[in-house]
């Protein structure tokens, strides 16, 4: 009894967490290290869409804690750096990548706007059109 309530508690946080690791560990590993200056503003766009469509589903999965699982997901930045720089430790050229907190910084910079507005569309836009449709 008590196991499956903290399941059921933990379990969209542990969602949330992933999908911030996700987003950020798969940007990271095939675009990022092939940008040329032409495409990197629409890089980021792509990334913030991407940290949106996250957002949105973390928030999906905590319904009645939307912000709490928007700062998981914020976490999970953290740790999608982390696992691409334990997974790929040096760059295309074989320089370490030794600027690590640099990326984290950036990478928040990028998700916190995103994460901040797919909070404030499920808080007073989209998680209304869910519950009517689930009362119909």
């Amino acid at each position: 009894m008590i196991m499956a309530s903290v399941v059921t508690i933990v379990r969209p946080f542990a969602i949330a967490l992933f999908c911030g690791m996700l987003v950020t560990y798969l940007m990271l590993q095939p675009i990022w290290p092939r940008i040329q200056p032409s495409t990197f503003t629409s890089l980021i766009l792509v990334e913030a869409a991407a940290f949106l469509v996250a957002g949105l589903i973390a928030c999906a999965t905590a319904p009645r804690n939307p912000f709490r699982a928007a700062l998981f997901c914020l976490v999970g930045v953290f740790f999608g750096v982390v696992a691409d720089l334990c997974i790929h430790p040096t760059i295309d050229g074989g320089a370490e990548r030794n600027l690590f907190p640099l990326e984290i910084a950036f990478q928040v910079i990028i998700a916190v706007p995103s994460l901040l507005i797919a909070t404030v569309l499920w808080t007073f836009g989209i998680s209304h059109f869910f519950k009517r449709n689930r009362d119909a």
